[in-house]
């Protein structure tokens, strides 16, 4: 099984730099006081002396990074002046996650896209066969989202029919039985137009 997330060019790459920096690292706190600003709180892990921290950035990563990829950081607002709106001591992957949360929130014109392809291939009677199950999802704004639709209903299904007595299992399970995913795509289909495309094709 192979599990992929679409993410746009140099995405990677950029997210490196947070991870070699140790700007991910959750097992610590960092203290902050009342006027600590993300660039005091970049500059603390970034190696080098002086104000011009994309040069430093670039000479910590070497000089064959990306310029792209050191400007995706920039762009998040980590090394501004601007005072950390947090207070008491945090771990360094809590400041950048809160950081990344009011950068990334979507707009209200927003719309994002959930897609999903699995690809079986199997041998049926000596013949080789695949199987595509596609979905492509998209959200209507930043309020009716893609995955709040994917993630939120099903979930919501789920407990309906718990609370109405429509499932007879107990207990935490995985939603590998029948009885459990079954009326959940049926309603998804039939009342969401959720609904996962399929095709097989001889190999």
């Amino acid at each position: 099984m192979v599990r992929g997330t679409l993410r746009h060019t140099g995405y990677c790459r950029a997210w490196n730099i947070f991870v070699q920096l140790g700007l991910t690292d959750d097992s610590y706190t960092f203290p902050l006081s009342d006027s600590t600003t993300y660039f005091d709180f970049f500059e603390a892990f970034l190696p080098g002396n002086g104000d011009d921290l994309k040069s430093r950035l670039m000479e910590f990563m070497g000089s064959g990074y990306e310029t792209s990829s050191i400007d995706k950081i920039l762009w998040t607002g980590i090394t501004e002046n601007a005072v950390i709106p947090l207070r008491g001591n945090h771990s360094p992957a809590f400041i950048l996650q809160d950081l990344l949360e009011r950068k990334w929130k979507l707009q209200p014109q927003d719309r994002d896209l959930v897609v999903m392809q699995h690809l079986f291939e199997y041998t049926l009677d000596g013949v080789q066969m695949q199987l595509s199950s596609s979905l492509h999802i998209e959200g209507e704004n930043n309020v009716k989202t893609a995955m709040g639709k994917t993630v939120g209903i099903p979930l919501a299904i789920s407990l309906k029919n718990l609370l109405l007595g429509n499932c007879s299992q107990k207990g935490l399970l995985l939603p590998v039985i029948p009885a459990l995913y079954a009326p959940v795509l049926k309603e998804l289909e039939r009342d969401f137009n959720i609904r996962f495309e399929e095709i097989e094709t001889e190999i």
